[in-house]
């Protein structure tokens, strides 16, 4: 079974471009998160409770950040692509598999820059 939970960040970030963009300059985005976790339903008929599932990506949030100050990207431009890279990473550390269990593991990230455009990779 899947299931998803969307959320929702407001976030500045500015890109290190060799060409005119008007990404170099500092901006910010609202952000729209969706993380799909895979894994067997429980006894008690979820997934994962979506509570527990708030409490959990919430505390990777980059809610009213400036991205490109995060450590994490240093080195590397805040994209989409990237912030789904950096999501997995995070939430992958602070996995709570004692309410999860072994069976249930990230299957998406869909990071959405604006309405029209965003990110995803799926393992």
């Amino acid at each position: 079974m899947k299931i998803t939970r969307k959320f929702e960040w407001d976030a500045a970030h500015h890109l290190n471009l060799p060409y005119k963009s008007k990404c170099i300059g500092q901006h910010g985005h609202s952000y729209v998160i969706e993380v799909t976790l895979e894994g067997p339903v429980n006894e008690y008929g979820m997934v994962l409770d979506f509570y527990d599932f708030d409490q959990w990506v919430n505390n990777v949030s980059f809610d009213h950040t400036d991205l490109s100050k995060n450590l994490y990207f240093k080195d590397i431009n805040p994209t989409a692509e990237n912030i789904v890279t950096y999501l997995k990473r995070e939430l992958d550390q602070t996995l709570p598999e004692r309410i999860l269990g072994p069976d249930v593991k990230i299957q998406k990230i869909r990071v959405y820059e604006t309405r029209k455009s965003y990110a995803e990779e799926t393992w």
